[in-house]
């Protein structure tokens, strides 16, 4: 499972390289599909294509703050240290 988790995250991080911090495509980034077409070509994957059309849709139609949040928590839910993770860092304080 979690190379998995680490796929679709890679997806999303390089869907999010196409959009701004405020969701909006930008500057060279025409439309939906130019994404969807380097996501085909980097990752040469059609589930990679399905989770970056969910991806975008999140960033076009989500509250921004709520998804930035969950982004960050997927990002450090794993302390290397093994403690627990609340909503803004690691309660270790070692990452």
């Amino acid at each position: 499972m979690g190379k998995v988790k680490n796929f679709v995250s890679d997806v999303q991080e390089f869907v999010w390289g196409f959009f701004d911090e405020d969701g909006q495509m930008i500057d060279g980034t025409e439309n939906v599909l130019k994404v969807l077409t380097a996501v085909k070509k980097e990752f040469n994957s059609d589930y990679a294509v399905t989770v970056a059309k969910d991806e975008i849709f999140d960033i076009q139609t989500a509250d921004l703050t709520t998804l930035v949040n969950r982004r960050y928590n997927e990002k450090y839910s794993n302390c290397n240290f093994g403690c627990t993770i609340n909503e803004y860092n690691c309660i270790c304080k070692r990452l």
